[in-house]
């Protein structure tokens, strides 16, 4: 009986801990794998048990932010591709505007010619604009068709 109640004395300061656990629902089984990594940590580090559990939540932590840094890494990859597609669209369009002004195409021709396309895709333009159909624009429609 005395041997008994010197581990009942020796293992109290752990009861209100233990209650804590169970309380939050940490049985054994779920503990078990953390306390025999911290324990595989000391010895692979040569360290005591506080030091590897205090080691184990840094690397916990920092594995976190790293999971928190790729997917941020992700997101602005995604934007930079976004952004590289609109600066390739965006050259195309520079390209297009130099090649019209090489054919002979004033900046009024281009413009005009901004808003044919526009209307013929349903776009908003600046002006109803036909293909020769007596709209005032002559000199672009034979350009466009190749009628000087």
């Amino acid at each position: 009986m005395e041997v008994r109640e010197n581990r009942l004395i020796e293992y109290e300061p752990l009861i209100p801990s233990v209650k804590e656990l169970q309380d939050w629902g940490i049985t054994f089984t779920i503990i078990f794998p953390y306390i025999m990594t911290i324990h595989q940590k000391a010895i692979e580090e040569n360290i005591d048990l506080k030091t590897s559990a205090s080691n184990l939540v840094h690397d916990i932590r920092e594995n976190r932010r790293l999971g928190t840094l790729q997917s941020t890494i992700k997101h602005l990859e995604e934007r930079v591709s976004a952004l590289n597609e609109l600066n390739t669209q965006k050259q195309v369009a520079v390209v297009t505007h130099m090649n019209l002004q090489m054919m002979g195409y004033s900046e009024k021709d281009i413009m005009e010619l901004i808003e044919v396309v526009n209307g013929w895709n349903g776009g908003s333009s600046l002006g109803t604009l036909g293909m020769g159909q007596g709209n005032g624009h002559k000199k672009l429609d034979t350009k466009l068709i190749g009628c000087n």
